[in-house]
């Protein structure tokens, strides 16, 4: 796998260059892993995606199954993982849909340092 701060994709300091080298590199398979921001996947129709991450909760059940949607596309399998802190009663509500709306196999919960 590619490390990308020794290996500079683009020597500019336009931004908007950069963010289409990479994306361009990502469509094509010759990186494996990109770090972005949801926005980053409007538009983009990948198949081949494995697995997303997403750090913190969705803003509702419509927005989760949009982000995780991007992984697996072309049907084989694919894992969405979601990181967040269960502190809010709008996290809970969230979780408590998930559960409810997926199979007991889709979802798995780990508590993470001890809670």
């Amino acid at each position: 796998m590619e490390i990308l701060q020794d290996k500079p994709l683009a020597m500019s300091n336009d931004y908007e260059q950069y963010k289409q080298v990479v994306q361009s590199r990502w469509k094509k398979g010759q990186l494996d892993i990109i770090v972005t921001t949801k926005a980053f996947g409007m538009g983009v129709n990948k198949s081949d995606v494995r697995h997303t991450l997403h750090v913190g909760m969705p803003g509702s059940m419509e927005a989760f199954y949009q982000e995780a949607g991007r992984a697996g596309r072309d049907r084989c399998p694919s894992h969405c993982h979601m990181l967040f802190r269960a502190e809010t009663d709008e996290a809970e509500q969230i979780w408590l849909k998930l559960q409810s709306n997926l199979t007991p196999e889709a979802v798995e919960k780990r508590t993470i340092f001890g809670r």
